[in-house]
């Protein structure tokens, strides 16, 4: 914890509770930051499911007022919180990963990386590979960002996320900076992702866009509330009204946004056990067919366009459904 930002513990009525708070001032170099990233920057034995928990009760505030763990910061802000989280506890809650696991997926990783520059790094994440940690989660991509310095001298960090069982193109940022520009690029809509998804039917008409909004219900949030959202999508090969071969492009960036949106079109994801997928044909591997193929991202007067090949369990799927996609422009041969 940087000792010119800690002022010092006092009473805060408008926390209601007894117990002395610690109260610090946001420095310019943290503005802007998510109020959780700042625990993990200034506190980090401060583990996310005590901040969140902390954030829920109204224990963590911003000048004075109660936040949620996506809150960002800006500098000259107070943050209050319980002055015991500034205590380092003896027996700091550890993460314990094997040196197995983590040489296993640092290596998959390594032997999947897509493009590298100064900026980003971008993988072809795998099935079954999960960025951050969670429930049942053993080891996630976050866990071995420090494996990915190379000649940099700060850890990388996530910019966005992708699911679980969802594949395809994963970018992290090398350096602060870096973060804070391709955050940027997000928000003006710089960056643009293209998934391929195998669909149960075939969705009418052939291309249009969804726009249900999705319900946003968390631990983090007091209320639920429905959030904005839109999804591109252009059926690129079908069989019959069997299933379709499909192009998403999302517009908004809710959780779990395309499978709900195929979902509500009545043509949920192949394999998308949680959203309504139907029994698989047999010859087809139980996996969620779902990929995020193409991502475009512009910064720094750049224009990036970084490509994943389909899993191979994709490409034999295709093979079974009898899907034709030999006379496709939009996916190229060495990507099958």
């Amino acid at each position: 914890m940087h000792t010119e930002a800690y002022v010092g513990a006092k009473n805060n009525a408008c926390a209601s509770l007894s117990m002395p708070l610690a109260t610090v001032k946001v420095l310019e170099s943290d503005k802007n930051i998510r109020i959780d990233r700042w625990f993990k920057r200034h506190l980090s034995h401060v583990t996310f499911t005590q901040v969140a928990k902390l954030v829920r009760q109204g224990r963590i505030r911003v000048n004075g007022f109660k936040v949620n763990v996506s809150t960002r910061v800006q500098a000259e802000q107070d943050i209050s919180f319980p002055g015991e989280l500034t205590v380092v506890p003896s027996t700091p809650h550890i993460k314990v990963i094997s040196n197995k696991h983590k040489t296993e997926l640092v290596k998959k990783l390594k032997e999947a990386i897509l493009y590298k520059d100064s900026d980003i790094i971008a993988f072809n994440k795998a099935e079954g590979m999960s960025v951050q940690g969670g429930t049942n989660v053993h080891i996630a991509i976050d866990d071995v960002l420090d494996e990915f310095r190379f000649e940099a001298a700060e850890r990388p960090r996530l910019v966005h996320r992708l699911d679980r069982n969802t594949t395809g193109v994963l970018i992290i940022a090398r350096t602060r900076e870096a973060a804070s520009l391709v955050s940027e690029s997000i928000r003006n809509h710089m960056m643009s992702k293209e998934y391929i998804a195998i669909l149960h039917g075939v969705p009418q008409p052939m291309t249009g866009q969804i726009t249900a909004p999705i319900l946003l219900r968390s631990e983090h949030v007091e209320q639920p509330k429905l959030l904005e959202s839109l999804s591109l999508y252009e059926v690129l090969a079908y069989l019959k009204d069997k299933v379709s071969l499909v192009k998403f492009q999302p517009q908004t960036g809710r959780k779990h946004q395309l499978r709900l949106h195929a979902l509500h079109i009545g043509h949920p994801v192949l394999g998308d056990e949680r959203y309504g997928s139907q029994p698989l044909q047999q010859g087809i591997k139980e996996r969620l067919y779902l990929h995020s193929y193409v991502t475009k991202i512009n910064y720094r007067e750049k224009a990036i366009t970084v490509k994943a090949p389909l899993p191979a369990y994709f490409s034999e799927a295709l093979s079974v459904l009898g899907l034709d996609i030999s006379r496709l422009s939009y996916i190229t041969k060495k990507d099958l």
